[in-house]
């Protein structure tokens, strides 16, 4: 089995968006790495509800052409107010 093996040269990942959200509404948060890179997939998860989701549900950085990509994150009415961890 071949094992990703990083030492050094560690990238960063950020997302950019609304801290706050409202139930029922659209979000787009830019996801960006800290230089273009190939076959990176980054796959947002919620911890605490089903009521939101991300579309698509998984961004790939392909072929060192972009270090930004953008993804939706939707707020079902029925989320009820709180704090969850994306």
């Amino acid at each position: 089995m071949n094992c990703v093996n990083i030492k050094k040269d560690l990238l960063w990942i950020r997302y950019e968006g609304a801290k706050n959200v409202i139930p029922g509404l659209v979000y787009t948060y830019t996801i960006s790495i800290e230089r273009p890179a190939n076959g990176l997939t980054i796959a947002p998860i919620i911890v605490g509800t089903l009521g939101i989701t991300f579309s698509p549900s998984k961004v790939t950085f392909a072929d060192y052409s972009k270090a930004n990509l953008t993804i939706d994150v939707s707020v079902k009415t029925s989320v009820p107010q709180g704090t969850y961890l994306i």
